[in-house]
């Protein structure tokens, strides 16, 4: 659907239990601390406080502030702040999990953690909304991809074509050039590539070679 106006409403249905992580702190009190959090957090996400119980420590183990969780959250970081967050949204088990740009706060052992996870959760099946301008991250967490410029839905598809088509035609940009690879089927793969002379035999590397190729000669190359 493409929106000819800047969309401000809407309706979405979700079938599932739903968990979010949309913005740094949301959800969080920063007078309380960290341990405080995570039962309010809970709570807003849908937990009851046995189920918290059940599950506080896998939440703090995961965040990796342990011996932090007891200080209020207004001395935190920006990155404990998203590791908390993301413990408590992941710890839901939720089918459905909404992820922002706010990952990208965390350090790069957390992101590392993160996508380990979120692939986990792929794998079980669940849905995940990944909003993200991090291509590489979009291009490893997501199957399909959506593309919007000020409201209006430009593109819909596979991640590769989708990242491909936004750096192309709309960034005028060489994917190669940031290090992402052009789109690929999988339907070849190369090893290796030989040159092969006029007698059939792989050429290398030599002077005597080398002359040869400087006169016109019928090459072959063969795909390995």
């Amino acid at each position: 659907m493409l929106f000819r106006s800047r969309t401000d409403g809407g309706t979405i249905t979700a079938r599932g239990k739903l968990s979010a992580l949309l913005e740094l702190g949301a959800g969080f009190h920063p007078e309380l601390s960290g341990r405080e959090n995570v039962y309010l957090n809970g709570a807003i996400l849908g937990l009851s406080r046995r189920e918290i119980d059940e599950r506080f420590d896998a939440i703090v183990d995961f965040s990796g502030i342990e011996q932090f969780i007891d200080a209020p959250v207004k001395n935190y970081s920006s990155g404990m702040y998203v590791r908390l967050g993301f413990a408590v949204a992941i710890n839901v088990d939720p089918e459905i999990l909404l992820i922002d740009e706010v990952l990208a706060v965390g350090d790069q052992e957390f992101q590392n953690k993160c996508t380990d996870k979120i692939a986990a959760m792929r794998r079980e099946g669940r849905t995940i909304v990944v909003v993200s301008h991090a291509l590489p991250s979009v291009r490893a967490l997501c199957d399909e991809v959506a593309l919007l410029e000020h409201g209006h839905l430009i593109q819909t598809g596979p991640a590769v074509d989708v990242i491909d088509h936004y750096l192309t035609e709309i960034l005028s940009i060489d994917p190669a050039e940031l290090g992402i690879p052009r789109r690929a089927t999988g339907e070849i793969h190369l090893d290796g590539v030989e040159l092969l002379g006029p007698d059939g035999r792989p050429l290398e590397r030599s002077e005597e070679h080398t002359s040869e190729l400087q006169s016109p000669c019928n090459l072959v190359c063969r795909l390995l």
